[in-house]
């Protein structure tokens, strides 16, 4: 049996980028190619938040059904 070291990793980013910009911080940087991180994309970006995402995979962008609708808060960058 394998054992996964990244626990809670997810919630705690998602957490951490809802925490930011709801103080105010207006420009939050994530580097991850992690679609379940998008809850807190999403939201952060609602809270008035510009949110650049910096893919770590080649090739990888941002799903077509998160896409629709994102708005100009959303950047995206590939590593």
């Amino acid at each position: 049996m394998k054992r996964s070291e990244q626990k809670l990793v997810d919630t705690m980013l998602t957490a951490d980028m809802i925490y930011l910009a709801q103080a105010g911080v207006k420009d939050v940087c994530l580097v991850s190619s992690d679609d379940d991180l998008w809850v807190g994309i999403r939201t952060a970006i609602l809270l008035g938040a510009n949110v650049t995402q910096i893919h770590t995979m080649p090739g990888r962008d941002l799903a077509a059904f998160y896409a629709r609708g994102v708005g100009p808060g959303y950047t995206q960058k590939h590593f």
